[in-house]
């Protein structure tokens, strides 16, 4: 039985069901686009798809409507992709499980994608409504809108005959809007030179955040996981010495981070303070009003070397306590392919792990297999301590 069968107009979400049991995060659209064509193919309907999965399918006027200038209608197959911590979905070949909540229609423990997969939902139950009276309807369906209009850029606009175009991509219902904002992207590149380090090791988390988009949420001032751990950083940095050996947070450049992590390296004399700092952090923000998850978790007391690798393609992690605790992030060895997050930095004078690029793949925000590889830095062998903290 459908989840959403009921629901009004019926068209617009039994497309709408279809197309969420279909991955189509940004860069991965082949699949519903296909389903897009193949809808096209069984109904008669011209339709093209070019190289970058961008289709347009077009239906003819209906009678009395031939002279009628045509429209275009407008909206995109990929959708963001976040899911909460404890969600196992894996976006690449998972749907979205739907469901009913009241008066709306939510996902469980994802994005819903509704933006914009309800108005693909609704080109084609106007595609699939022989009922309505029309003009020439050219029906078109890009990819990569949320990591770029990546899809936009690449379609051939020749192909279209009509002038006037509707964008079903909106915010508010029975509202036209005339005019739109853009966006930048800024990629920020710092030289690598990676060091051994000495000491104990922490696992720091800035998570529990309510996230959202960075568009239609950014007035609702909510925290940004990226700047509470800048914040927490800077002050830790007036009183503690550390060296800062992995930094990444947030998954989506469009999404306001909700969960950051950092790896921090002091001294065992050290260890006291921070964990006196980090205290009295967790304590300032236990506010009822506070979206901050605080809790902590420090799996084991003394330095422990961990060692992140792969072996007959399957990735492995395992502890290693031993008394140097000793930190190695230089050569990595044969099977090695241990994954740095986005972008790695340096804590104290120049003597930490320095920084590290993101290597993003343009268009699709996916992660590069070996993304220290544009400065021929091999992904590496990682040994740490085992203490965690989440604030």
């Amino acid at each position: 039985m459908r989840k959403l069968e009921g629901l009004k107009p019926e068209k617009v979400f039994r497309y709408f069901e279809d197309i969420c049991a279909i991955p189509r995060g940004s860069g991965n659209e082949e699949a519903v686009s296909r389903y897009c064509m193949d809808f096209a193919e069984k109904r008669g309907l011209t339709a093209y798809r070019d190289e970058s999965n961008n289709v347009i399918i077009t239906k003819e006027s209906s009678k009395g409507y031939e002279n009628a200038p045509g429209v275009i209608l407008q909206g995109h197959l990929d959708m963001v992709c976040e899911k909460n911590a404890d969600c196992t979905a894996d976006f690449t070949k998972d749907g979205i499980n739907v469901l009913v909540d009241g008066d709306f229609v939510r996902a469980d423990g994802t994005t819903l994608g509704g933006d914009d997969g309800i108005a693909v939902a609704m080109m084609l139950a106007i595609l699939d409504d022989d009922s309505l009276s029309h003009p020439r309807l050219e029906c078109v369906f890009t990819t990569e809108e949320e990591t770029g209009l990546y899809g936009a850029e690449a379609l051939d606009t020749s192909r279209l005959k009509g002038r006037r175009l509707i964008n079903i991509d909106s915010e508010k219902e029975g509202i036209f809007t005339v005019s739109c904002a853009g966006g930048m992207e800024c990629d920020c590149v710092l030289p690598a030179a990676w060091q051994e380090a000495d000491g104990c090791f922490y696992e720091i988390w800035v998570d529990g955040l309510h996230g959202g988009h960075s568009g239609s949420d950014i007035h609702k001032e909510r925290a940004n996981s990226n700047i509470l751990m800048g914040r927490l950083l800077c002050m830790l940095d007036e009183v503690v010495e550390f060296r800062l050996a992995e930094l990444a947070g947030g998954l989506m450049d469009n999404a306001i981070p909700r969960s950051t992590r950092a790896l921090l390296c002091v001294s065992s004399e050290e260890t006291d303070k921070l964990e006196e700092k980090l205290q009295v952090w967790r304590e300032d923000r236990q506010s009822p009003h506070s979206e901050e998850r605080v809790s902590s978790s420090v799996p084991a007391s003394q330095c422990a070397k961990r060692r992140s690798s792969e072996q007959h393609g399957h990735s492995r992690s395992g502890t290693d306590l031993s008394e140097s605790g000793n930190s190695e992030a230089g050569g990595a060895g044969s099977h090695a392919d241990f994954q740095r997050p986005k972008l790695c930095g340096i804590g104290k004078g120049g003597a930490g792990k320095k920084a590290a690029p993101y290597d993003r793949i343009p268009g699709r925000n996916l992660c590069a297999k070996r993304r220290l590889s544009r400065l021929g830095i091999p992904a590496g062998v990682i040994s740490a301590g085992c203490h965690g903290v989440y604030i």
